[in-house]
């Protein structure tokens, strides 16, 4: 991996490790899905309350993708990962309360993404509050904590 530092490798695993931990709860837990139906889990996780931190996934990808990115660039363009990632998981949740009629306007996956996702505030907050959290990160790895 180049110049990839031990401090470098210890984000990435921190970052890799908290993404499967995202990407398990929603497989397992914000929806239901194909793998939670198999285990037949998803009745279980709708009753049980705590679990329901929907905006949770949001956060772990918007976090994530900032990260693994900057680390890929090699820890330069800190504001490139940000901005980036910020501007395009936002506009992939707005565009779901976009009104049907646009649709037309975009390739079919992303049409369908648009049409049967669901907008949420706590999700725009997630990716808020995850785009901060991971400057904050990146600050301190850029001064070696």
């Amino acid at each position: 991996m180049g110049n990839f530092s031990e401090q470098s490798l210890k984000l990435f695993l921190f970052t890799f490790g908290f993404f499967t931990l995202g990407l398990l709860y929603y497989w397992l837990v914000r929806d239901s899905t194909m793998l939670s139906e198999y285990l037949a889990i998803s009745h279980y996780t709708k009753e049980i309350k705590f679990l329901r931190i929907d905006w949770f996934p949001s956060f772990v990808h918007q976090f994530s993708f900032i990260i693994f990115t900057w680390l890929v660039l090699e820890r330069s363009y800190l504001w490139f990962s940000l901005l980036f990632w910020f501007i395009i998981n936002s506009l992939f949740e707005l565009s779901q309360a976009m009104p049907s009629e646009y649709l037309n306007y975009f390739p079919k996956v992303m049409a369908n993404y648009f049409k049967y996702g669901t907008y949420s505030h706590e999700d725009m907050f997630a990716i808020v509050g995850a785009t901060v959290v991971a400057y904050i990160v990146m600050i301190k790895y850029k001064k070696g904590i």
